[in-house]
């Protein structure tokens, strides 16, 4: 829809210049208005996931480290 050469529902082409925007800018402007704000959706999951699956790495690396013999001090 935001790269769309023609206009998706005639009847935009009408409406669309009470607002001084030809019918493919207002089609592309929601479009945007759209895919922002889902795409900071996904963006808010992919990093609390990542944040997540990190700290999980850490503790298993810190589980691991404890878990090795200590050298005995002569």
């Amino acid at each position: 829809m935001t790269f769309s050469p023609h206009v998706w529902y005639p009847i935009y082409e009408t409406t669309t210049r009470v607002r001084r925007l030809n019918p493919i800018q207002d089609q592309r402007l929601a479009a945007l208005i759209m895919w922002v704000p889902a795409g900071l959706i996904f963006l808010a999951l992919g990093l609390a996931l990542l944040a997540g699956w990190l700290s999980e790495a850490q503790r298993r690396v810190a589980l691991a480290a404890s878990e090795l013999p200590q050298k005995r001090e002569k």
